[in-house]
């Protein structure tokens, strides 16, 4: 024998290492877009009731689902801004923070801009 079977397992072993760690990454990666998507998707909500909702009903309607996202506090703190006629503007703005087995993090200002006629 050549030996050729050891080097094959070790390459083997090192695609099937790097396969997991880019899965792993990509796992992180996705549920961060997953609650991007869904806080912005529940400002777009409360902007579309903006007729009889009051902005601080808004406005804890944002925080409660940043909360329970699990979001920086600042995520439920969202700027509300209304202009005739029947116009609502929510803008909410974040840091998103992704860390990769506690070793590597990456941050990135995250900002959701709600602009609707109701």
């Amino acid at each position: 024998m050549s030996g050729q079977s050891g080097a094959s397992r070790v390459g083997c072993l090192l695609a099937i290492l790097i396969l997991v760690l880019v899965g792993y990454g990509a796992v992180q990666f996705v549920g961060k877009e997953i609650d991007y998507q869904t806080l912005r998707s529940e400002a777009q909500d409360l902007a579309r009731q903006a007729l009889d909702t009051p902005d601080q009903t808004i406005r804890e309607g944002i925080q409660n689902e940043a909360s329970r996202l699990e979001l920086p506090v600042s995520a439920g703190h969202p700027t509300i801004r209304r202009t005739p006629p029947n116009h609502i503007q929510i803008t909410i703005q974040y840091p998103d923070s992704l860390t990769l087995f506690h070793r590597w993090y990456w941050v990135r200002q995250r900002r959701i801009e709600v602009d609707l006629t109701y």
